[in-house]
C-alpha cells in the first residue's frame, strides 16, 4: 500500500512538471511564431465582429464559414482584445486568439491520463499522456498555426470515450458539439449511424435517442439566437457551402489525391481514366464505407469501437477530395487512445510514424505559407515534399488497416473465451 502511494504521488509530480513545462513551451512558442497569418486575421475580424454583435455576425463581413460553437469563445476573445490591448498589439492578439486552443492542447492529455487511471493504467496513462503533450502535431497546430483542431480532437477523445464507458450522454453531446463547431463535424455521423443500428439490434436504441434527445436541448440554445435571426435555411447552407468552399482534389495533404496529382487542382478535374478526382473518391469512399460499416455490425464489442474510429478518420482522410493538411490530428490522437486501451506497441510505432509525417508536412505548409513573395522560389520544393509524404501515408494508412483488422480479430478472440460471454459484452 505504501509503495502504491508512493508511486501514484510520483506519478502525480511528473505530471504535474510536465504540465508545466508543456504550458510554458507552448506560450513561447505563441510569442515567438506569428501563425498562419490568414487564418489568424480572419479569426480576428470574426472575434471583433463578434465582440460587437454576436448574432448578426453571419451578417457582416468577412462572412463565417464556422458554425456557432467557436464563435463564441472568438466573441470571449473579441472582449479581451479590446478592453486589455491597444490596437496596434498584432501580436497580442494572435496569442490570445492562439490560448483556447492551447488550453484544449493541453485537455486531451488530462482526459486520456484520467481515463487511463480509471482503468488502473498509471503507468501506460503517464507515457501516454506525455507523449500527446509534446507532441509536435499538437502544438504546431496551437501554439505556431493558431488553428482550431484541438477543440475538434478532445470532443472525438469524448465521443470514443462515451462509447467505451457507456456513457451514451457523453458520447451523444460530443456529437452535437461537434457539429457546431466546423462543417467537417459530419465525419462522424456514419459512426453514429452505425452505432445507433447497432443498439437497435441489440433492443437499446431507445436509450441512444433518449441521450441524443437531451443532450441536443443546450446545443439548440447554442444555435436558435442565430437561426431566429438568419432562419433554418441559413444552417443548411453553412454546411453546404463548406463542403464546396474548398474544392480541390486535396489542399496540402498527403493523401490519395495527392498521388494522383490532385494537390490544388479542381476536384472536377478529369484523369487519364475519364473520372474526375470527385467521382474517383465518392466509389472508393463507397467502397471503404460498405468494408466499415461491415466491421462495425460483425465486431459489436464497445472496446472495439476506438478502433472502428480510428479506421474511419484514416480512411477519410486518404480517400477524401478536399481534405487540408491538419485533418490527420485526429488519426494522431486516436493512436494515442488505442495505445492506452489496446497496450499493442504496434500502435506506438504507427503513433510515432504518423506523427512524424504530419508534423513535417503541417510546419512546412505553415512556414512557406507565410513566404508568398518568395512563392515561385518555394513552391516546387512543397509540391514534391507532399508528394513523398503521401507515399509515406499511404503506407500509414495500410499498416493503420492491417493493425485495426489485427486488433479486432483479437478483441473477438478475447470476447469469445470469456464463459457466458455475449458478442455484445464490452472488452
Amino acid at each position: 500500500m505504501i509503495h502504491e502511494t508512493v508511486s501514484e504521488k510520483r506519478t502525480r509530480q511528473i505530471l504535474i512538471s510536465a504540465l508545466v513545462l508543456a504550458l510554458a513551451l507552448r506560450l513561447v512558442m505563441a510569442l515567438s511564431y506569428p501563425g498562419f497569418i490568414s487564418d489568424l486575421k480572419l479569426y480576428k475580424a470574426w472575434a471583433m465582429n463578434g465582440a460587437r454583435d454576436l448574432w448578426n455576425i453571419y451578417k457582416k463581413q468577412p462572412q463565417p464559414d464556422y458554425p456557432p460553437l467557436y464563435l463564441y469563445v472568438l466573441a470571449l476573445i473579441g472582449k479581451a482584445i479590446n478592453h486589455l490591448t491597444q490596437p496596434s498589439q498584432t501580436q497580442l492578439h494572435y496569442i490570445l486568439l492562439k490560448l483556447p486552443s492551447i488550453f484544449m492542447d493541453l485537455a486531451m492529455p488530462l482526459v486520456l491520463f484520467c481515463f487511463a487511471r480509471g482503468r488502473r493504467q498509471s503507468h501506460q496513462a503517464l507515457f501516454a499522456t506525455l507523449f500527446l503533450l509534446f507532441n509536435p502535431v499538437l502544438w504546431i497546430n496551437s501554439s505556431l498555426w493558431g488553428q482550431t483542431d484541438a477543440f475538434y480532437g478532445l470532443l472525438v477523445l469524448l465521443f470514443c470515450l462515451g462509447m467505451v464507458r457507456e456513457r451514451l450522454m457523453v458520447m451523444m453531446a460530443s456529437v452535437w458539439l461537434l457539429l457546431l463547431l466546423k462543417p467537417t463535424g459530419i465525419f462522424i455521423l456514419p459512426v453514429v449511424v452505425l452505432e445507433f443500428i447497432c443498439r437497435l439490434r441489440m433492443k437499446k436504441g431507445w436509450s441512444m435517442l433518449k441521450a441524443g434527445a437531451i443532450s441536443l436541448i443546450p446545443c439548440l440554445v447554442l444555435v436558435l439566437p442565430f437561426i431566429r435571426n438568419m432562419g433554418l435555411p441559413w444552417l443548411v447552407r453553412l454546411y453546404v457551402g463548406g463542403a464546396q468552399k474548398y474544392g480541390y482534389g486535396s489542399q496540402r495533404a498527403p493523401n490519395l489525391m495527392a498521388l494522383l496529382g490532385g494537390d490544388l487542382k479542381p476536384d472536377s478535374h478529369i484523369l487519364a481514366g475519364g473520372m474526375s478526382y470527385f467521382s474517383v473518391s465518392l466509389l472508393l469512399l463507397a467502397l471503404f464505407g460498405m468494408l466499415f460499416a461491415g466491421l462495425y455490425f460483425r465486431y459489436p464489442q464497445s472496446h472495439a469501437k476506438p478502433a472502428l474510429v480510428l479506421l474511419w478518420f484514416s480512411g477519410i482522410y486518404f480517400l477524401s477530395v478536399r481534405m487540408h493538411e491538419r485533418y490527420n490530428y485526429v488519426q494522431v490522437l486516436l493512436l494515442a487512445l488505442c495505445l492506452v486501451i489496446y497496450k499493442d506497441r504496434r500502435f506506438l510505432g504507427l503513433f510515432t510514424f504518423l506523427s512524424v509525417i504530419a508534423s513535417v508536412n503541417h510546419f512546412s505548409v505553415l512556414y512557406f505559407s507565410n513566404r508568398q513573395e518568395t512563392r515561385a522560389l518555394w513552391l516546387p520544393f512543397l509540391e514534391r515534399l507532399t508528394v513523398l509524404l503521401a507515399v509515406l501515408n499511404l503506407l500509414a494508412f495500410a499498416a493503420t488497416v492491417i493493425l485495426v483488422l489485427r486488433q479486432l480479430r483479437h478483441i473477438s478472440a478475447e470476447t469469445s473465451a470469456v464463459p457466458g460471454s455475449r458478442s455484445t459484452k464490452a472488452g
